[in-house]
């Protein structure tokens, strides 16, 4: 066999997928009023504490600072909100204390300087 990976650094794909699709809701039940977009919540780190508590980091990418801003809400009242959310479910899904970190990120254009048309 391989080298073994530490057991505190491995996380099963599976929590990940699963602590993607818990925060994805609580964005859709917090927005889906006001944003019809695409909210996509990417994994980016997973750590596992001594004590037994997961830190997660995802990264919410949306379409354009417009959204951002929904997203964020007025003084980070909406990403708040979804964050607290999002943890408590992850809390109860997983039986420990979870730290959960959320940025928004606007996803970069392939295209720059595309026409920009005013929509009357």
């Amino acid at each position: 066999g391989g080298g073994q990976l530490d057991p505190s650094q491995s996380t099963d794909k599976s929590n990940i997928d699963r602590a993607v699709e818990v925060v994805r809701e609580c964005v859709y039940q917090r927005l889906h009023k006001e944003l019809p977009y695409n909210v996509v919540p990417l994994h980016d780190t997973w750590e596992n504490f001594r004590n037994g508590a997961y830190k997660i980091e995802q990264t919410l990418v949306v379409d354009s600072v417009n959204v951002k801003q929904i997203v964020v809400g007025r003084r980070g009242s909406a990403i708040g909100q979804i964050g607290i959310r999002a943890r408590t479910i992850l809390e109860e899904i997983f039986e420990r204390k979870v730290h959960l970190v959320l940025h928004v990120k606007v996803r970069k254009k392939n295209k720059s300087g595309g026409g920009r048309r005013a929509t009357s």
